[in-house]
C-alpha cells in the first residue's frame, strides 16, 4: 500500500472515524464525502489500483454521491475489532487465513486478495481483478457480464440499479448488523432492512463481522427447508446465490421432489438435516452438535444457536456451507483445503455434516 499526497495518518483518521458504530456508518461528513474533491490545491479521492495493487490517492475525478473512493477503495486493509470491514487484504498471507479460514483476520465472507493469483479461489469482481479468463458465464448460470460489487450486475444493493453508489445511497447510514433483517425493503433503494445491504435477504450480522468467530459469535444465516426443487427460498441466503448460479439451487435434475426418493445430483441446499433419522450420518453434527463456525448452517428463526437440533429448522444446508462469498485460498473459494485432506495442511469440512463419513 502507498500514499502519494494524502498521509498515512489521514487515512487511519479516516478509517477511525468511518468506524464509529461498526456497521452503521457515522462521524464527519468529510470523511467519506467532498463537496469539491479538493483542498488545500490537491485531489482528495483516492483509490484501489488493480495494477499496483494500493491504494493511490489525488485521483482526479468525481465519483457517485460526492465520495471521497468507492467500494474497494473503502473496504481494503487488515481487519481488527472495531474497524471497517475489509474485504481485501492487500497484504495477506496464508498465516492470515490460517488451515480452516476461522483464524487471522479474515471475515465470514473471505478475502478478495486470492483470487488476483489463482481465478477460482473466489468471484472475480470489477475493480478488483480482471475478467474471468477461463469461464464466460457464471458455473450453473447465464450471467455473462463481469460481477461488481453493488448494483444490476452485483450481489449489494439494488439489483435494479445501474450504479454500485446509487444503488446504496443512504443505505450504509441506516445499517445496525446486531438485529434480524427482514428482508423487507422499505424503498427500492434502502437496503437497510436486509442482511448486508444484500436486498431481501434475511439474518443477522455478527458485530465483528465473523472476525474470529465462534459456536456463540457468528453471522446467523436465513434457510428454507424446501420439500420441493423448484420452492425459490425467497429471503435465504442461498437464493442469493441461485440469482447468478441458479442451476445449483433448483430446478430439474436437482433431486426429486419431496428431497428424500432420490439420489442427489447436485448437492442439496435450503434443506434441513434434523428431518433425517436419529441413524442417519447427519445426526451428530459437528460430532455433539454444537455450531460450526467451519461448516456452518442456516435458520428459518430468528436468534442464535449454539446447539443444534433443538428446534425444527435450524440446521439447514446453504451454499455457505461449503463455499466463501468472496474468496478463500482454496478452490471454488471453499472454506477448507480438501484437496489437501488428510495431509498436514488439508481438513475434511464435509465430515461435519457427513459424521460418518470422515
Amino acid at each position: 500500500m502507498y500514499f502519494s499526497r494524502i498521509s498515512g495518518l489521514s487515512f487511519v483518521f479516516w478509517l477511525m472515524s468511518a468506524a464509529v458504530g461498526l456497521a452503521r456508518v457515522s462521524g464527519l461528513c468529510v470523511d467519506c464525502h467532498t463537496m469539491h474533491n479538493s483542498q488545500n490545491g490537491e485531489s482528495v479521492v483516492f483509490k484501489y489500483d488493480t495494477i499496483t495493487k494500493g491504494i493511490v490517492s489525488g485521483v482526479d475525478e468525481v465519483n457517485p454521491g460526492l465520495l471521497n473512493t468507492d467500494c474497494v477503495g473503502c473496504h481494503q486493509g487488515t481487519n481488527s475489532p472495531g474497524s471497517v470491514p475489509f474485504v481485501l487484504d492487500i497484504n495477506a498471507t496464508d498465516g492470515t487465513y490460517g488451515t480452516t479460514g476461522t483464524e487471522g483476520t479474515t471475515l465470514a465472507g473471505g478475502n478478495f486478495f486470492w483470487v488476483a493469483g489463482n481465478e477460482r479461489a473466489g468471484h472475480n469482481v470489477a475493480g478488483i481483478v480482471g475478467s474471468d479468463l477461463t469461464l464466460t458465464t457464471a458455473p450453473g448460470g447465464d450471467m455473462a457480464v463481469q460481477v461488481t460489487c453493488a448494483g444490476i450486475n452485483g450481489c449489494h444493493g439494488d439489483t435494479g440499479s445501474d450504479g454500485q453508489v446509487q444503488s446504496l445511497l443512504g443505505s450504509h447510514h441506516k445499517n445496525d448488523s446486531s438485529v434480524w433483517k427482514t428482508g423487507v425493503l422499505a424503498t427500492p433503494t434502502d437496503m437497510s432492512a436486509s442482511y448486508r445491504f444484500l436486498a431481501g435477504v434475511k439474518g443477522m450480522e455478527d458485530t465483528g463481522y465473523e472476525l474470529n468467530p465462534s459456536k456463540s459469535k457468528h453471522n446467523r444465516y436465513y434457510g428454507v427447508d424446501r420439500n420441493i426443487s423448484g420452492d425459490a427460498a425467497t429471503g435465504s441466503i442461498s437464493s442469493l446465490c441461485a440469482r447468478c448460479h441458479g442451476d445449483f439451487h433448483s430446478g430439474a435434475g436437482v433431486g426429486a421432489d419431496g428431497f428424500t426418493t432420490s439420489v442427489w445430483l447436485r448437492h442439496p441446499v435450503d434443506y434441513d438435516m434434523s428431518r433425517a433419522s436419529s441413524s442417519s450420518e447427519y445426526a451428530t453434527y459437528n460430532g455433539d452438535n454444537s455450531y460450526s463456525v467451519i461448516s456452518p448452517v442456516a435458520g428459518s428463526a430468528d436468534g442464535m444457536d449454539d446447539t443444534l437440533y433443538n428446534q425444527t429448522g435450524d440446521a439447514i444446508v446453504m451454499c455457505l456451507s461449503c463455499h466463501r462469498a468472496h474468496g478463500s485460498r482454496f478452490d471454488s473459494s471453499l472454506r477448507w483445503n480438501y484437496k489437501k485432506w488428510p495431509a498436514l495442511d488439508g481438513y475434511n469440512g464435509c465430515a461435519v455434516c457427513h459424521t460418518s463419513k470422515n
